[in-house]
């Protein structure tokens, strides 16, 4: 591959958690809820920790097994679930649930324990307006803490939230503690490629854990790569891991596909028996980073979304050149919620969906700003498209949309030989004013290398959601979408100019169309995909229409223009 993809910055959060059970334990812990399918998924948790000075100490087993069963609420003989009194639920085997408050978490712990859980999983309250529902904490010891011999995690509200109803409503939900001594294979910069775009993978790697107190091990990692045809190409690294260390090890080699279709990795070791396999796609005309199990959805908790966000969720997926480079032609993605954000308003109902240019000058680094402070701005927008939410949307079919290209106006994006591009969706509820955000279609998690491939941004720049991947594919010249396909009638360049352009203060839209349109539809919008202002006008003809462009920042700015004889894009510049 020819691009290094340096990253000038690394964002935090909401990337996939590599928690553990207690503080102090090397092995990774996964908190999953296995099931039902609408609560599963991986979680970010706080764990048994201790205070600075040490007093409390560290609290809790060291988790190095999976621990798995139901969850289910702990009551009281009052019926309360704070597990501050005697737990009169009969909890053996299973995972027990309590609210946070009114007494310590290792007592609560404690109390379930008595009742026999294996598990405690302990949900944030709503009595802290500093905290918002994805808020965590480590859980100080206190009360019984040398009695607690059960692993204790604590989940924000928004998890509490999503898996809640599912217990409510009668269960079973299965739950687990998931320790990962050999985890996290990586094997591709994209699980679908299209085979035009092939290029050598060269970055194998996968994390282990020695779980040896006293010794280094030297460990040999095989990857074995079965092609669709059968044909298998073997590689492996070896290192040296310290005892009791999470070491990613990487393989050395590459690979370079040469077949359509899925192919197969198979990782093993040489210190235990326990194998992975991962995978990857290579497609006719399809870059994806989510892998086709399309069963989730994700989306900020709507007091983030208001009160942090600003109300705005953008999300992107990286995908790479060949040395030819290639054309682009629709994107999709799949929206879970649309009647829950529907209003009704066209203006509204918007998701803004840009093509960027993630190296637009060809240094061989992503062109997000250093230091934490990144955003899709960063970035160079090359193609724009606009979805219209019309409500029906469920997330069980994917959306396609056709691009407009920003250079020529055309339906067709060239992409530039050893490229790297983000394909994003956007949306901006400030006209909406509903306080909802949108869910968009996701997979379980993917890992990736760290470019990143996956990022959102809410209230800053992240690496991606923990544990999902939200579904957002980027289309070749030659894909033929379904028949539900939003394409895009190309309003012809010579029916609107504007003028002047680069402008100060008025923009000029004028039109030249065949007839009388009965509805004019103007959206501007910045670099981000973030609506600035809409204006509708109703019967025009040949005319000219004014944009005010006096508050605006200096920048660049993105004029979309529909009206019945078509849609058009065009790029403004405020001086």
């Amino acid at each position: 591959m020819r691009l290094t993809l340096t990253l000038l910055f690394l964002c935090s959060l909401a990337t996939i958690s590599l928690a553990q059970i207690n503080d102090e334990s090397p092995f990774p812990v996964d908190f999953e809820v296995l099931s039902p399918v609408a609560a599963a998924g991986i979680y970010d948790y706080g764990t048994q920790t201790a205070d600075a000075s040490g007093d409390p100490p560290i609290w809790g087993p060291t988790l190095s097994e999976t621990v798995a069963g139901e969850i289910v609420w702990a009551y009281d003989a009052a019926g309360d679930s704070l597990g501050c009194e005697t737990v009169t639920t009969d909890l053996t085997g299973k995972l027990a649930l309590v609210r946070r408050g009114a007494c310590g978490f290792s007592l609560k712990a404690y109390n379930v324990q008595e009742a026999g859980a294996i598990g405690c999983i302990i949900v944030n309250h709503y009595d802290d307006p500093a905290q918002n529902g994805a808020s965590l904490v480590g859980m100080l010891g206190g009360d019984s803490i040398d009695a607690v011999v059960i692993p204790a995690i604590f989940v924000s509200r928004t998890t509490g939230e999503t898996i809640v109803p599912s217990i409510d409503a009668g269960g079973p939900v299965q739950g687990s503690f998931t320790v990962k001594s050999f985890y996290d294979p990586i094997s591709s910069f994209s699980y679908h490629t299209p085979s035009s775009e092939a290029i050598e993978f060269a970055d194998y790697q996968i994390n282990y854990v020695n779980p040896n107190g006293q010794d280094a091990v030297d460990v040999t990692v095989t990857a074995t790569i079965a092609a669709p045809s059968g044909a298998e190409t073997v590689l492996t690294g070896t290192s040296n891991v310290a005892p009791l260390a999470d070491s990613v090890i990487t393989i050395d080699g590459g690979f370079t596909p040469t077949e359509m279709g899925v192919h197969t990795i198979t990782w093993s070791n040489d210190q235990s028996a326990e194998t992975l396999t991962s995978g990857f796609d290579m497609t006719d005309f399809t870059y994806a980073v989510d892998d086709n199990n399309l069963t989730l959805n994700v989306g900020p908790a709507a007091d983030f979304f208001t009160n942090t966000a600003n109300l705005t969720y953008q999300a992107g997926n990286l995908s790479l050149m060949d040395e030819d480079g290639a054309q682009a032609t629709h994107m999709s993605f799949g929206l879970a919620n649309g009647a829950e954000i529907f209003t009704g308003d066209a203006n509204s109902d918007q998701i803004q969906i840009i093509l960027y240019d993630g190296d637009a000058n060809d240094d061989n680094q992503l062109d997000f700003a250093a230091g934490g402070g990144g955003s899709f701005n960063d970035l160079t927008p090359v193609a724009l498209a606009t979805y219209t939410i019309d409500g029906t949307e469920t997330g069980d079919e994917l959306i396609y949309v056709e691009w407009e290209d920003l250079t020529d106006g055309d339906g067709i994006v060239d992409l530039k030989p050893n490229g790297a591009y983000y394909t994003t969706i956007n949306y901006d509820g400030s006209n909406a004013g509903l306080g909802i955000a949108p869910r968009f279609v996701a997979t379980t998690d993917l890992p990736y290398l760290n470019f990143p491939t996956t990022p959102i941004f809410l209230d800053q720049l992240y690496t991606g959601w923990a544990g999902q991947t939200v579904a957002i594919r980027l289309h070749l010249a030659g894909f033929m979408p379904p028949t539900n396909t939003d394409d895009i009638v190309e309003l012809d360049a010579a029916k609107v100019t504007l003028a002047p352009n680069p402008v100060s203060d008025l923009l000029n839209v004028n039109f030249n169309l065949e007839a009388t349109a009965d509805e004019v539809q103007l959206i501007m919008t910045d670099v981000s995909g973030k609506i600035i202002t809409t204006e509708q006008y109703e019967q025009v003809y040949n005319q000219s229409l004014q944009v005010d462009m006096r508050n605006l920042p200096a920048g660049t700015y993105f004029l979309s223009i529909a009206t019945p004889e078509g849609y058009r894009v065009e790029r403004v510049v405020k001086q």
